[in-house]
Formats: C-alpha cells, sequence, structure tokens
C-alpha cells in the first residue's frame, strides 16, 4: 500500500547472514526478495561486528531516508543481519 500510495515508509526486518541462509538454518526467510518490486531501495547491512564501520550504517540509513522521501515518494527496506537468532 505504500509503494502504490506513495507513503514515505522505513522497514527494517531481521535476518540471519550469508552463509546461514537457504541451509534450513533457523529465521532464514528471504526478507530481500520478499519486498522486491514494492520498494524504492533496499540494502542487506552486515551483522554487527567491530570491523563492520560505523559509517556503512549511517550512510545506509541516511540512504533510505533520502530514497523514502525522493520522488516519488514511498517504502524503502533495510534487512539488519545477526549472526544468532533473535529470542523473545
Amino acid at each position: 500500500e505504500a509503494n502504490q500510495a506513495g507513503v514515505p515508509l522505513l522497514l527494517l526486518t531481521a535476518d540471519r547472514p550469508p552463509e546461514l541462509r537457504d541451509n534450513g538454518s533457523n529465521q532464514t526467510v528471504d526478507q530481500v526478495k520478499a519486498f522486491e518490486g514494492q520498494v524504492r531501495w533496499s540494502a542487506d547491512l552486515p551483522p554487527p561486528s567491530a570491523e563492520a564501520p560505523a559509517r556503512l550504517l549511517l550512510t545506509s540509513v541516511d540512504h533510505a531516508v533520502r530514497a523514502a522521501m525522493g520522488t516519488p515518494p514511498g517504502p524503502v527496506h533495510l534487512n539488519l543481519m545477526f549472526r544468532d537468532p533473535l529470542a523473545p
């Protein structure tokens, strides 16, 4: 609906890293392809680590907000990877 109505929307999803996808691991629904064709822009962000520079996350968030508010406005998707499954 946000796509059709041109409503800016920042969609955040949690996912596992690529090496744990497509092999039967828990919580590995393909978040990237789930919104394909419905978002203005999407990014698959790496799992948190000391090696991942903070500017990567900040730049991605900045780009996502600009894409959501751009012309035409609409939804964007940031897929956040975590090595461990999310616990309740």
